[in-house]
């Protein structure tokens, strides 16, 4: 399977019970297309938003099955405040 092929699927065709799979499956169909690619570019090969590929990637990473090895300080969007301390 190939990202491209995996993104035209029509979505009536996924089975309920093999979502999860499926899209890691698409995930990973990508990565070894490019070889390493970043997460904005997965979403828009596969039609998804980019905090949907950076939560299933960071599954994957758990799972042993990608290596996430750059990040990046966000440029242009505010930073979270930090938590309280409970004292």
């Amino acid at each position: 399977m190939t990202c491209r092929w995996a993104c035209r699927r029509p979505v009536e065709r996924t089975e309920p019970e093999n979502w999860w799979a499926d899209l890691d499956e698409e995930v990973m169909a990508c990565l070894t297309e490019g070889e390493s690619m970043e997460p904005a570019e997965i979403a828009r090969r596969l039609g998804l938003s980019e905090s949907a590929v950076g939560s299933l990637l960071a599954l994957l990473a758990v799972q042993g099955r990608v290596r996430i090895c750059r990040v990046a300080a966000a440029h242009g969007r505010p930073l979270a405040s930090p938590l309280p301390l409970v004292a």
